[in-house]
């Protein structure tokens, strides 16, 4: 059920690991919007519902999306390589549920995104 983008490939010259500004430069742009979604899947294969009351419950309910506004989200963030989705077995929650889990470029991402709030933060 996990499947994952392979890692990005190494452009650097004679070298086996990626040159960050490279690498850097693979990074989509996400909406602030976007990037809670990211957040709230984290590390661990989660369903549309589950990722809705994720945002509600750790933005003490600052953040509210309907469903409707989810899955337009989680869309444009599979479209752009950043999160995989499968369906789910109707047999073992009664419904058939799409789950969703990070991709190693949403990985990535989630790093830049935090580098760059320290990088604020520290005023440089």
């Amino acid at each position: 059920m996990n499947k994952k983008v392979s890692p990005l490939p190494n452009k650097s010259r004679g070298s086996s690991k990626p040159n960050i500004n490279e690498k850097l430069s693979e990074i989509p742009k996400t909406t602030p919007r976007e990037q809670k979604v990211l957040f709230a899947i984290g590390e661990r294969t989660a369903y549309g519902l589950e990722i809705k009351e994720t945002i509600e419950k750790c933005t003490n309910g600052r953040t509210k999306l309907t469903i409707g506004a989810l899955y337009p989200l989680l869309h444009s963030l599979e479209k752009k390589g950043l999160v995989v989705s499968n369906w789910g077995d109707e047999s073992t929650c009664g419904a058939r549920r799409r789950y969703y889990n990070i991709t190693d470029l949403g990985r990535d991402t989630i790093t830049d995104i935090l580098a760059t709030q320290q990088r604020l933060l520290q005023g440089y």
